[in-house]
């Protein structure tokens, strides 16, 4: 899917997983414009409001796929970034100061190369277990 228009590509990501989290029960908002890399905002069942940035890849026959956060990036406590993989249907809700920690910068873009390592590091945070940290009271 990402050989085509990378566009068309992140905003269906988007929509597949704005309607995942409807599914799961979370109140969905979405800016009008993209404002700050905020894709959606959320409010779990606590009441809590978690901005998400919804970034999408096609993860293909390897690893070492990229997931770019081309601005400046300020993790903050309601902040998460959902790494997408359309293909498989494999996605994972990050908190923004975990992502910042795992994440190398590079020309002031912020680069998550999702490897197998990677993938191991972020096994709490995959699919519904993803989910599930969304659902987290504030701390």
């Amino acid at each position: 899917m990402e050989n085509g228009n990378t566009a068309i590509t992140g905003k269906k990501g988007e929509y597949d997983l704005i309607t995942k989290l409807m599914s799961e029960g979370f109140k969905v908002y979405t800016p009008v414009l993209d404002m700050d890399g905020v894709d959606c905002v959320i409010k779990n069942k606590h009441g809590r409001l978690i901005e998400i940035q919804i970034k999408t890849r096609t993860k293909g026959e390897g690893y070492n796929k990229q997931f770019i956060i081309k601005r400046e990036f300020k993790p903050h406590k309601d902040f998460f970034v959902c790494c997408y993989f359309i293909d498989t249907g494999d996605f994972w809700f990050i908190p923004s100061f975990v992502f910042s920690k795992l994440c190398e910068r590079e020309n002031g873009c912020c680069i998550l190369t999702m490897d197998i390592q990677t993938e191991k590091e972020l096994t709490g945070f995959r699919n519904e277990h993803g989910i599930f940290t969304l659902n987290m009271e504030e701390k």
